[in-house]
């Protein structure tokens, strides 16, 4: 059903999860004609690209809790067999809702609410079916321009467990634009995000390690840095033939000088250790807003999207051992202006799901899916 795309709403930040039944879980926000108010919605997504039933509010109604809702995030709870949707309201609070597959929703939890004169923002999340937790994290701007990542334990049910979590330290130049991965061998979490340091940007990381006395022991890293702006990081991790964890965090890297910028790209081991070179040119040309995700399957290996040039999606396979495939540009099913906000996820049996926004003229948007399975991708509709 694509009337919903004549609508003058705005869809964006398609973000994913991926359950046993093989479904996607694709959620945006969508705006009003005003722009002054957005809700987070959902759809379920096959593999084969059919989408099923319809879409399905999910944060609460405007009628009931106005204000705009955005930056959703979305993770996978195998132990329940359902999924938690976070977004940010109004960068007032950080808001949290189960959903399952046959489109119940839980009961809207606050993760975080911001003080006088605070905000918060940038939510994303993830599951450790290990320790039967999630993780949530966020950016947090303090009242004395200061800001913080930060996070929340949540137990398989979604409620807040221990204390408020400080992820990097509380500084002014801001840490912001968090991105989280966990790895199975190790029961951790690693948690990126984007510093000014000096005259540019770098990307940062620290590892959560669950199954340690101590998970908090580790100190923050510096993963992607030089003479190039390295922001809005992406991770993503698999579990090696050895068995041993592997994260791969991909970012833009802006050259100031000549006003381009690329995809880059780390290796990073399960023991926070910078493995191998630096990815230089993940993109063989320019591109902006990288999404990674890592498979499980037979291949073990890595799919890194982006936009090029703000109009086409491209991506590309990196192994383990920080080999490149083929770059592939995907072009959209139907006419359209843009290509913005791309997002990946990998399935449980080695498939990908790459979709992005796409203009389709001048005041709408709708979100456009690739499927990439076995090597051929199949495009279509979302939404």
């Amino acid at each position: 059903d694509n009337s919903a795309s004549h609508t003058a709403e705005w869809r964006s930040v398609a973000a994913f999860g991926a359950g046993s039944t093989r479904e996607y879980l694709v959620v945006w926000e969508q705006f009003n004609q005003g722009y002054t108010a957005s809700s987070i919605y959902g759809q379920f997504v096959y593999p084969d690209g059919g989408s099923h039933e319809s879409r399905f509010e999910i944060s609460p109604s405007q009628q009931v809790t106005p204000g705009i809702n955005q930056l959703a995030d979305v993770a996978y709870n195998s132990d329940l067999d359902q999924f938690l949707v976070v977004y940010e309201r109004d960068q007032a609070g950080i808001y949290a809702r189960t959903v399952t597959h046959a489109q119940a929703l839980g009961a809207e939890l606050t993760v975080q609410a911001a003080g006088a004169g605070e905000q918060v923002d940038t939510p994303v999340a993830v599951y450790s079916p290990a320790s039967h937790k999630y993780l949530v994290v966020w950016s947090h701007r303090y009242s004395d321009v200061t800001q913080a990542i930060e996070a929340w334990e949540l137990v398989s049910n979604a409620t807040k467990s221990g204390s408020l979590i400080q992820i990097s330290a509380r500084t002014n130049p801001f840490p912001s634009v968090p991105e989280i991965a966990w790895s199975a061998h190790l029961d951790e979490f690693l948690v990126v995000w984007q510093k000014p340091v000096a005259a540019d940007d770098d990307i940062f990381g620290r590892r959560i390690v669950l199954s340690a006395p101590n998970p908090l022991s580790t100190s923050e890293f510096t993963i992607l840095s030089g003479s190039l702006d390295e922001r809005t990081p992406s991770v993503a991790s698999i579990t090696t033939s050895s068995g041993a964890g592997q994260f791969l965090v991909v970012s833009e890297a802006h050259d100031n000088s000549l006003n381009t910028t690329i995809i880059t790209g780390q290796r990073v081991t399960e023991t926070g250790a910078l493995d191998g070179s630096r990815l230089a040119s993940i993109s063989t040309d320019t591109g902006t807003d990288p999404s990674v995700a890592g498979t499980t399957g037979p291949d073990q290996q890595f799919l890194v999207g982006w936009v090029h040039d703000y109009n086409i999606m491209e991506a590309r396979l990196v192994t383990t051992s920080g080999d490149l495939g083929t770059q592939i540009s995907f072009h959209n099913p139907r006419d359209h202006n843009g290509s913005y906000n791309p997002a990946v996820t990998a399935g449980p049996t080695g498939d990908f799901l790459l979709t992005d926004d796409n203009w389709w003229n001048t005041a709408n948007m709708d979100i456009v899916g690739y499927l990439w399975g076995n090597r051929i991708f199949l495009p279509f509709l979302v939404r």
